[in-house]
């Protein structure tokens, strides 16, 4: 009896240490997984009190930015921030907007392109040059009779219509960005915009771009249009207002890299001949940060980066 009451025993307190052990054991682990849900959960995301002051002036103003579906917080990065503000009859205005407190994160470095390497060799044919492995990208967008048509070079056509195949420009760059691997350039793209163009046709081709992985894209074209002596002046004047810090660059000291942002508001439908020249201005001033603003509803606003490149000679 007492042999069978004492296995009796040993088995009761084997049972009992062993849930003790599965017990301690889920408490040992289950604030591990806790901690680990809450690491891994995505950090909630707080509007900058640069959107608010944005969202304000474009209530009161009634302001109408281009649209998007995404792009980059506006108070996002570091130093002075300066809002322009382009009103569809042409004037302008500045406001400074502050980021608020807080880290809103590193603001980009100048992005340096670099210039393909000539090769030795006799003179090669147009379509030998096409195909070089350093060869620069260039997308041509112009719209003429309500018709937007984007073509690789002067002849491949991507797309045409009169609004943007969003789904058909992603493939199409999809597939050079692919074809593009190995170059130097790769994530590099030239967007050669014809005057009439839309800013809405520009900042929606950019975020598709700069979706399939095209990082740094460069402007060019249309610059028919024009600022008033006054208005150039006070673009130029800006960094030094603004407090902006200045640096000279390049062999001669000559070029200009201003450390401050500028998001840019145009109002209502707006082509790109009539933002080309502010664009150009803002390379003459060293002001290379350069933000569109765009919204997605009246609650939502986002900046489309439209930074300028420097020449890697610098």
């Amino acid at each position: 009896m007492r042999a069978r009451a004492s296995a009796s025993a040993r088995t009761v307190y084997a049972d009992s240490m062993s849930r003790y052990a599965v017990t301690t054991a889920l408490a040992l682990i289950t604030p591990s997984l806790s901690i680990t849900a809450q690491e891994q959960k995505p950090p909630r995301l707080v509007r900058s009190l640069a959107d608010g002051l944005v969202r304000q002036r474009i209530e009161i103003d009634r302001l109408r930015p281009p649209k998007i579906s995404e792009g980059v917080e506006l108070g996002s990065g570091q130093g002075p921030l300066v809002l322009l503000i382009r009103r569809a009859k042409g004037g302008i205005d500045f406001e400074v907007i502050e980021r608020g407190h807080g880290n809103h994160g590193p603001s980009p470095v100048p992005k340096l392109i670099e210039e393909p390497t000539p090769k030795a060799g006799g003179k090669k044919k147009p379509q030998e040059e096409a195909e070089e492995p350093d060869a620069e990208l260039i997308l041509r967008v112009a719209r003429k009779d309500g018709i937007l048509s984007i073509t690789k070079g002067a002849a491949e056509q991507i797309t045409e219509g009169k609004a943007i195949d969003q789904p058909a420009l992603k493939a199409a760059l999809t597939r050079l960005f692919e074809a593009r691997r190995g170059n130097k350039r790769a994530k590099q793209m030239v967007l050669d915009i014809h005057e009439e163009a839309m800013i809405q046709d520009v900042v929606t081709i950019v975020g598709v771009a700069r979706k399939v992985g095209f990082s740094s894209l460069m402007f060019s074209g249309a610059r028919r249009g024009s600022l008033t002596g006054d208005d150039k002046k006070r673009i130029m004047d800006l960094p030094s207002k603004y407090g902006f810090r200045v640096e000279h660059r390049g062999a001669q000291g000559g070029q200009p890299v201003a450390d401050g942002e500028v998001l840019v508001l145009l109002d209502g439908p707006t082509r790109w001949a009539d933002f080309s020249p502010i664009y150009a201005q803002f390379a003459k001033a060293g002001i290379w940060r350069i933000g569109l603003l765009c919204q997605r509803d009246m609650r939502t606003r986002f900046k489309m980066p439209i930074n300028l490149p420097f020449d890697a000679g610098l």
